[in-house]
């Protein structure tokens, strides 16, 4: 088997064992871990270097070191990524893949946990409650930028994020920090003979930062309102695995109240809660010693229950009857449940050649999608003045469409190595919506390993992403409408990427161009109502960097940095420069680290055409570990050590001021492994 390079990032390396205080966490070099394993790209093993991708991996070991909590924290450590704090609750977090991203919803790129797909039926989106995702669950990640259609279909348009929670792993954590910060976790596994079973359990709660924020309902700059942003998350999942079945579970829950709801502030109605239940059952069948067949079936429910002032008190007095100067408030609730069935067969026929092959069917159903009103909001959007006032919030309206969306895929692709040197990927899939056309997703691949050192990669990838059920409903709504017309949208990718690989510095370097065919956008429409459209093609093309150097015993640099040479006009909310630094230090039981990420100006709107240029900002964070024996460590963490008062640019209009970030962040933790 031909050698590998490996760019991938980490700075630390553990023993999978234990925290061992007399031994020196980075005495293996880079060259010890070419081969990390990377599942995501094929659906087969393939390693950083022989995956036909732009991909990054972080292990359990680089992610222990970095002071972060969330999967959406560490995603800035990617080249090419950036995540952004939304105004819709005070847990909404996104991020967009090399620059794209459709309002606050993540919808462009596919989560994966354990090989459960995780994105909300309704909405297509990997937000929901799992934007909080805790890291210290996590095994490996696999960031796979580009598309990845040809073998996921529709979601898989700008990447794939495959997470690999840990197994076989005993451990228990308490902690507390400021923001009134407590938090307890544990996960466990028990195994006999012909079973085992893995749980992780994870309760936290907080008081939030404080901001003073504009008050949305009033046009005086000098109206002021304080708020905070808590926020409480329960996180359960557990698996069992009997021979080759595997049965999986995960049950999420995050809340959170005042903060932003919709880009506005109201302190007595805002409120969020989404709740995220999942099974997923696989099972293998070993056809031969060269053929497997796995098999899966999944279930996904999720709820979300959204309350939130839409104007503000005596702004519908006059029009109401009987006149009240109550605002107009919205509760809304929605249920959505998906299911997955897929195949995938994979043919190791010789040591050059491997065929993959499968199909997979989805269908999406909305089950509930209904707003409760103090107010007769129909009337308000048809202009039938006065509006009934109800005083309480016994009538609702329910969503205009409710289809389900069901979508069915084949696909097939060859890995072929020639040689010593070459490696090729052809692939395929075709995809059939009933709701919209069908789609053909091809991709090739060309690996070339030029010698122990040095290996590079052409691609070229489509992928799809069919508007999801929440973009298609209601089309007469006074707030965001739906548009029952839409299309696909596509993007063609091609993809130029150099590796170089030594004993003690490895990096990546990439180039790429994508073309943006017929986007899924929001407009404001002649009544002045946003609404989704599918926009005009467009071209964007940049750079990505990634490495990674040991620069003595003990001592670990790594380093990203993407910029976008064109972008888009539509993607004026993301930076066009990101980057971030990492360098830890370890020495016996001591683990120290100091973590930066970047990310340039961007713009925001205010109103419609009317733009303002938010601040670039470095973010810094620390973190201390401390092994006082073979079971026991203490972890120290500051996020945003310099108290950066740093914002991101909102999704909607009218908040000049940006979204604004937590403060200083200092906690601790005590852990406990058996």
């Amino acid at each position: 088997m031909r050698k590998s390079t490996i760019a991938i990032a980490l700075s630390t390396v553990y023993s999978s064992t234990a925290w061992c205080a007399d031994m020196d966490l980075f005495d293996l070099s880079l060259r010890e871990l070419m081969d990390t394993p990377v599942q995501g790209s094929t659906l087969t093993q393939e390693t950083v270097s022989s995956a036909p991708t732009a991909v990054t991996v972080f292990d359990q070991a680089f992610i222990a070191s970095v002071p972060v909590n969330y999967l959406y924290e560490l995603l800035n450590y990617v080249p090419g990524i950036q995540s952004q704090r939304g105004a819709d609750s005070s847990f909404a977090y996104g991020y967009s893949f090399r620059g794209r991203r459709n309002g606050n919803q993540s919808k462009e790129a596919l989560l994966l946990i354990d090989g459960q797909v995780i994105n909300d039926p309704r909405t297509g989106a990997a937000n929901g409650s799992l934007r909080l995702i805790t890291v210290d669950r996590i095994s490996r990640v696999e960031v796979i930028r580009g598309p990845g259609s040809a073998i996921y279909g529709s979601g898989a348009y700008g990447g794939v994020i495959n997470v690999v929670t840990r197994k076989d792993w005993n451990e228990t954590a308490i902690g507390g920090g400021n923001l009134g910060l407590a938090r307890v976790r544990t996960m466990g596994t028990v195994s006999t003979e012909n079973w085992s079973a893995d749980a992780y359990l994870n309760a936290s709660r907080d008081d939030g930062d404080e901001y003073s924020l504009d008050d949305t309902f009033s046009d005086a700059a000098s109206d002021r309102i304080t708020t905070r942003d808590p926020r409480r998350m329960v996180d359960l999942s557990g698996s069992l695995n009997l021979g080759d079945t595997r049965v999986s579970l995960i049950w999420s829950e995050v809340e959170g109240g005042d903060y932003y709801s919709l880009e506005t502030i109201s302190e007595d109605y805002n409120f969020n809660r989404y709740i995220h239940r999942g099974i997923h059952a696989s099972h293998q069948m070993q056809w031969s010693e060269k053929n497997q067949l796995d098999i899966n079936l999944q279930h996904i429910f999720v709820e979300q229950h959204l309350d939130s002032q839409i104007t503000a008190e005596g702004a519908v007095s006059a029009i109401s009857n009987p006149s009240s100067d109550d605002p107009i408030i919205i509760k809304a609730l929605v249920k959505a449940e998906g299911y997955r069935f897929s195949l995938h067969n994979d043919w190791q026929y010789s040591r050059d050649f491997s065929a993959q092959m499968g199909m997979n069917w989805q269908r999406n159903v909305t089950l509930t999608s209904e707003a409760a009103n103090n107010y007769n909001t129909e009337q308000l959007t048809n202009n039938d003045f006065p509006i009934d006032y109800y005083g309480d919030f016994s009538q609702t309206v329910r969503s205009q469409r409710q289809d389900p969306q069901q979508i069915w895929g084949v696909y097939g692709q060859g890995l072929i190595i020639v040689g010593e040197h070459h490696q090729f990927n052809v692939g395929m899939r075709y995809d059939s919506n009933e709701n919209v056309d069908s789609h053909i997703s091809p991709r090739l691949g060309w690996v070339y390993n030029m010698n122990d050192e040095h290996t590079f990669k052409l691609l070229y990838g489509e992928a799809f992403r069919a508007a999801s059920l929440s973009e298609m409903s209601n089309p007469n709504s006074p707030v965001l409408r739906g548009n029952l017309e839409l299309d696909h949208e596509i993007i063609k990718t091609v993809d130029a990427i150099f590796l170089h690989q030594e004993d003690d510095l490895n990096y990546q370097f990439g180039l790429y161009y994508n073309h943006y065919q017929s986007p899924i956008g929001i407009i404001l429409n002649s009544e002045d109502i946003r609404q989704y459209i599918n926009g005009p093609s467009d071209d964007g093309y940049g750079v990505e960097l990634e490495f990674n150097w040991s620069i003595a015993s003990g001592y670990w640099l790594r380093g990203s940095f993407s910029e976008m040479l064109e972008m888009p006009s539509a993607f004026f909310r993301e930076g066009e420069r990101t980057g971030s630094l990492h360098f830890t230090y370890s020495n016996g039981p001591w683990l120290w680290s100091l973590s930066g990420v970047y990310q340039s100006e961007t713009i925001t709107e205010i109103s419609e055409g009317v733009f303002q240029q938010l601040p670039s900002h470095w973010v810094w964070g620390s973190k201390l570990s401390v092994t006082i024996s073979p079971s026991i460590r203490t972890v120290f963490q500051i996020k945003n050590v310099s108290d950066e008062q740093y914002v991101n640019s909102p999704q909607g209009q009218g908040l000049p001021e940006g979204v604004p970030n937590r403060g200083r962040e200092i906690s601790c933790e005590l852990e406990y492994q058996w």
